[in-house]
């Protein structure tokens, strides 16, 4: 659906509500905030993060959690790559970054990664926390990340809302689908071992 008005139309009433609502509160001290959180889901920050958690899984031989993140990220950016390509939405003027950001804004990549990324943090702490209120906070606060992150793409005016909450369905939706792979193929992986 929200590909469909998309291909209608440049922007929407949401993305210039977010905008300009947004546009009275920027400072430099936020911007150059903004500018450090993002950072942080930036491929520069995410490809090196997803590596050592890939080294970290393989010391520990945890070879299905290994096989998840392989199968969370690497698909995850294809995903992204391919969406960016059929739909062509250009990326919204004024950027606050210095010498703007080359590429199709929809759907936000830092939005989808970071909830890619973060979010199979959440699953491995979920299954990794013995108490129940280290698993909510924990969760809480890589949820809180991925929001924050996200966020300071639309204030740093590289993408509109509607390609932040693209690229979070279409991050969290590959997620549960990289789940769900992962439980189909464990018994061949186990066969393996």
């Amino acid at each position: 659906m929200l590909v469909i008005l998309l291909m209608q139309t440049a922007t929407g009433p949401m993305d210039q509500f977010a905008f300009t609502h947004i546009a009275p509160h920027i400072s430099k001290g936020r911007t150059d905030m903004m500018l450090i959180i993002t950072f942080f889901g930036n491929h520069l920050f995410l490809i090196p993060a997803n590596l050592l958690f890939l080294t970290y899984l393989l010391n520990k031989k945890e070879k299905a959690w290994a096989v998840l993140l392989l199968i969370n990220s690497l698909g995850g950016l294809l995903l992204e790559l391919l969406i960016k390509e059929v739909i062509h939405r250009y990326r919204p003027e004024d950027s606050l970054i210095p010498g703007g950001v080359p590429g199709w804004s929809f759907p936000s990549g830092h939005a989808m990664m970071s909830s890619l990324f973060y979010g199979i943090l959440i699953y491995y702490g979920y299954n990794r926390f013995r108490e129940n209120w280290q698993k909510r906070v924990w969760a809480l606060l890589l949820v809180f990340f991925i929001l924050i992150i996200s966020f300071s793409r639309i204030y740093l005016r590289v993408h509109y809302l509607s390609d932040i909450l693209a690229g979070l369905s279409a991050g969290f939706a590959w997620l549960v689908i990289s789940v769900w792979l992962l439980n189909y193929l464990k018994p061949a992986l186990k066969t393996e071992s």
